[in-house]
């Protein structure tokens, strides 16, 4: 699950994206649900407990935030950590500039509030020009504990009566025919 402010994160977003693309794995995030309202964040809890990993992309932007004040980015951490998800923390380089500012007295109550954010998480990774995010996401990959993932298996790695099983478990849902995911984007008419 990557989770990060999206407007202003989409470049880095996509570096992610190709890095787990890389390792075979299934990218999810925020900007497949509409969440504006607690109900429509519990697809997202949902989402966030079948992810293995969960990498936040912090930035400049604390992002839109609940009812509650709190930024929906920040809401996804703390359920990721609440259930002990594998987690990656990228500090990016426009983050990084506000930390140096961070006694500036014109700072926006956005910025105050990532600096808030992002000094509550102990265990980041910096984004710099040595240490790209590609990298960052290899490396965390090579070291991650894959033993309590449950992953994805493709239909034919499951045996015949474990399928057979589950079809009778699952009958109530038709799942014939073709599959597609597909992203609009609602700035670019012409996006798919």
């Amino acid at each position: 699950f990557i989770s990060s402010a999206y407007e202003s994160l989409r470049d880095e977003r996509s570096l992610v994206i190709d890095a787990l693309l890389d390792h075979n794995m299934f990218p999810v995030g925020m900007e497949h649900f509409t969440a504006s309202t607690t109900q429509q964040f519990h697809d997202i809890e949902e989402r966030i407990e079948l992810s293995d990993f969960f990498i936040l992309i912090l930035g400049r932007r604390y992002g839109s935030c609940d009812e509650l004040g709190m930024s929906w980015t920040e809401r996804e951490y703390r359920y990721a950590k609440q259930h002990e998800k594998e987690i990656l923390v990228l500090f990016c380089d426009e983050l990084l500039e506000l930390r140096l500012r961070r006694s500036d007295p014109n700072l926006t109550d956005d910025e105050k509030k990532q600096l808030r954010f992002s000094d509550s998480i102990s265990f980041a990774r910096e984004v710099t020009p040595d240490m790209s995010i590609s990298r960052i996401v290899h490396q965390f990959l090579a070291g991650a504990d894959f033993t309590r993932c449950s992953g994805w298996k493709h239909c034919n790695a499951v045996g015949g009566k474990a399928l057979e099983e589950w079809k009778k478990m699952h009958i109530k849902y038709d799942l014939s025919g073709q599959w597609y995911h597909v992203h609009l984007s609602n700035e670019d008419d012409h996006y798919v």
